[in-house]
Formats: C-alpha cells, sequence, structure tokens
C-alpha cells in the first residue's frame, strides 16, 4: 500500500509540474511534453497495480 501511496503523490507532483510548464512556455513545448511522458509512465504503474489487485 505505501508504494502506491508514493505514486499517487508522485502523480500530483508531475501533474503540477507539468500545467507550471504549460502555463510557462505553452502547451506545445517540449518540456510539457517530456513531463507529459513522465505522468503518463506513473500513471501506467499506477494502473498495473490496480489491475493486478482485481485478478
Amino acid at each position: 500500500m505505501q508504494r502506491r501511496a508514493n505514486i499517487r503523490r508522485a502523480i500530483e507532483r508531475k501533474r503540477r509540474e507539468m500545467h507550471s510548464l504549460s502555463d510557462r512556455y505553452g502547451i506545445t513545448s517540449e518540456k510539457v511534453l517530456r513531463k507529459s511522458e513522465e505522468l503518463d509512465h506513473l500513471l501506467n504503474t499506477y494502473g498495473q497495480g490496480e489491475s493486478v489487485k482485481k485478478n
């Protein structure tokens, strides 16, 4: 459970970072794209835990 809580916190942190970068550089910025990919990776990791939990 601790690992999932850590991932959730990391997701929220990445989301805030991405929004901040978007406000500063625009939504199509390479920096925003990279942060979005990092967020996707965290969301996928979190989602995999959900599917394992259901099975």
